[in-house]
This record gives C-alpha cells, sequence and structure tokens, in this order.
C-alpha cells in the first residue's frame, strides 16, 4: 500500500516483507528515482513536478505497480 494518493510531499509504503526496491517512474517510463526500503518507509517526493508517478515495488513476493498522483 501507498499513501497518501494523492500526494503532495512524501508517501509512505507498506508492504508485506522485510525489505523492497521501489523505482518511481514518470508517466513516460523514465526512472526517476531509485529506493531500498523497509515497510513503513517513505519516499521523497518534494522535488518532483506535478503529475502522474508510477512506484514499481519490488519484494520476494513479487513485483506491483502503483500509481500516484503529485500535487
Amino acid at each position: 500500500m501507498i499513501y497518501p494518493n494523492p500526494a503532495t510531499d512524501k508517501v509512505t509504503v507498506t508492504f508485506n516483507s522485510e525489505n523492497a526496491k521501489a523505482e518511481v517512474l514518470d508517466a513516460q517510463g523514465k526512472l526517476v528515482s531509485v529506493h531500498s526500503l523497509t515497510s513503513g518507509a517513505t519516499i521523497d517526493m518534494v522535488e518532483l513536478m506535478f503529475g502522474v508517478y508510477y512506484v514499481r515495488l519490488t519484494t520476494e513476493n513479487g513485483i506491483s505497480i502503483h500509481k500516484i498522483v503529485k500535487q
């Protein structure tokens, strides 16, 4: 789960694993940032422009993709 959505300055990421890799992609699929996370960690979005982004979350359980709107 990733919240809040829409986001303003950061999002919190929760998942059912010990750790994960989160890749933030813009609407065209270009990699914007990469983060190593533990569940409950936050991703800083202050530097990103307003718009739609995707977070590709990779854990030992698989890959999930979440749409995030930056306001």
